[in-house]
Order: C-alpha cells, then sequence, then structure tokens
C-alpha cells in the first residue's frame, strides 16, 4: 500500500514538473551486445540531447528517472524486456519512451530504436541501421533520433508539441530524412570489371577501388590488364553519389601514353554495386564493359 502511495505522489510530481501542453517522453537504457556499458550509456545521453533540443516533447532525464525509480524502491536492473520498460514508463508518468538496442557482429556495429507509445504499448515508430564504425553511428545519432520522433533532421526545434498519432493524422507518411545519403559513410567498394576494346579487339579485366571523401563525392581508382597483350591502363576518377546510381568520370593513361576517358555507372543492389562501363582513348577507340563491386 505504502508503494502504490509513493508512484501516486510522484506520478502527481511528474505531473507537475512536466506541464500536458508537450507529452512527456523518456529515454531508457538500450540493450548492448558486444559494446561497453559506458560507450551504451553516453550514446543514449546523446539521444536524449537530440530529443530535447527538438523542443518536441517534455523529457524526463536519466537522474529524474533514477531519482523517482529510487524512491518507489523499484529495481530497474535486468529490465531489459518491452513489458518491463513500459511499466516503467508508467510508473514515470511518460506519455511515450524511447527504447533500443546497440550491438557488434563481425566488424559491423547495429542499432535499433523503438518509441513506444505507453498507454496502449504500441509501437509507433521504429528504427534500424548498420554503421561501419562506432564513430559513424555517433554522428548518424541526430538522424536517427529524428526519424524516430517522425521529423525531418533539418526542421528547426518546434515550439509546440504533436503527438505521433496527430502527426499521422495529418500527415500519413512522413517525409524522409536524407535517404540518398548512406548511413555507413564513409563508403568503400571494391570489385572488378571487363571490358571489350573494339578496333584492337582485346579484351581487358581491371579491379575497381571506391572511396567515399564526402556523403556526396568520392573517389575511384582502377588498374586494368589486356587479356591478348601486356597493356595496362590506369584511371583515376570522380565519384558523385545520387544515392542507389553512383556516377563515375575517370581520366587515365596506359602502357602507350595514351590518354583514356572512361565514364561508369554504378547501381546499387543491396551490399553489391553493379558497374557499366565505355570509354574511348586518343585514337578513338571505344570501349565497353560491366562489372561488379563489394560494398564494405
Amino acid at each position: 500500500m505504502k508503494k502504490v502511495i509513493l508512484v501516486l505522489l510522484f506520478g502527481s510530481i511528474s505531473l507537475s514538473l512536466f506541464p500536458q501542453e508537450k507529452p512527456s517522453l523518456s529515454v531508457l537504457d538500450f540493450r548492448g551486445s558486444g559494446i561497453s556499458e559506458a560507450e551504451v550509456y553516453l550514446f543514449v545521453d546523446f539521444v536524449t540531447s537530440h530529443i530535447i533540443s527538438s523542443g518536441q516533447y517534455r523529457v524526463i532525464d536519466r537522474s529524474q528517472r533514477q531519482t523517482i525509480l529510487k524512491e518507489i524502491e523499484f529495481s530497474y536492473e535486468g529490465c531489459t524486456d518491452e513489458a518491463c520498460q513500459l511499466e516503467i514508463g508508467r510508473l514515470l508518468s511518460a506519455r511515450y519512451i524511447v527504447i533500443g538496442s546497440l550491438g557488434k557482429i563481425g566488424g559491423q556495429y547495429l542499432m535499433t530504436m523503438k518509441l513506444l507509445d505507453v498507454e496502449t504499448g504500441e509501437a509507433l515508430r521504429s528504427v534500424s541501421e548498420v554503421y561501419a564504425t562506432m564513430d559513424n553511428l555517433v554522428n548518424d545519432s541526430k538522424r536517427v533520433a529524428c526519424l524516430v520522433l517522425g521529423k525531418n533532421s533539418s526542421q528547426e526545434p518546434q515550439e509546440t508539441a504533436q503527438a505521433p498519432e496527430e502527426a499521422s493524422e495529418n500527415n500519413q507518411e512522413q517525409p524522409p530524412v536524407n535517404p540518398t545519403i548512406p548511413s555507413d559513410y564513409p563508403l568503400n567498394a571494391a570489385g572488378v570489371t571487363g571490358y571489350f576494346e573494339f578496333e584492337d579487339e582485346e579484351p581487358y579485366i581491371g579491379l575497381v577501388y571506391m572511396l567515399m571523401l564526402t556523403p556526396r563525392i568520392g573517389m575511384d581508382i582502377e588498374l586494368s590488364l589486356s587479356l591478348d597483350d601486356v597493356d595496362f591502363c590506369g584511371v583515376l576518377g570522380v565519384l558523385y553519389d545520387f544515392g542507389r546510381v553512383r556516377a563515375v568520370l575517370n581520366i587515365g593513361f596506359d602502357t602507350y601514353a595514351e590518354l583514356v576517358i572512361n565514364p561508369m555507372i554504378a547501381l546499387e543492389l543491396g551490399r553489391f554495386l553493379l558497374i557499366f562501363r565505355i570509354g574511348i582513348d586518343t585514337y578513338g577507340m571505344p570501349t565497353i564493359g560491366a562489372g561488379a563491386a563489394w560494398m564494405f
């Protein structure tokens, strides 16, 4: 009975602290796997700061949450399933909670994040991303926080909040946030291409390596060898990212110091890039070819 009275007391206190013109929200601790507890805590605090700066919610931060749960003698340790986390949200008198997980598999970092309605237990939004490094994950935290809130990361913080269900009524489909910029930037890709030079009737095989220098612009290096003769060709190019399509303009020289111009188009299919290329040298010899690369 004493605990029930304390729950009601602290529920009333939280309601008085957070006026209801904005819905209250708490970001609970994420589950971690293959990542240190300190890194998980820091990432959760980073996400919390992004949500606070959005101005969309009244946020119950970690220190407030721990104080309330300590006073009602609620043990937060081992509370990782959704049912338990929803119960914590109810004890905090929060309308919404954000839960998630961070993990490392092989050389990749996996992140999931959900926005839950505490009253109904419904998952209103969910975001899942894969990153090549922990730095990339941290740098992308603002974007994914905006995604789980249903707002564009380029928007300024709003003065008045709109509950997720109201937002879905006014706009059934939330606008995508920078959909053409890969979340695991900087992107690396390596692969093989084959092409044919028409006038000399020579087949070539080449190794390609692509590296994103910015979220939009990268570089391409290719070294190829003729299968009929000892004829090398090296090119260096500029890559521009249109999303799933990447355009590349390569310029280089072959063994005979002939200038080679080699435009390429790379089409993204999952973790693969399908490469289509045409080219021409100083003497007007055309080439055509194709290949594939693996993004890592």
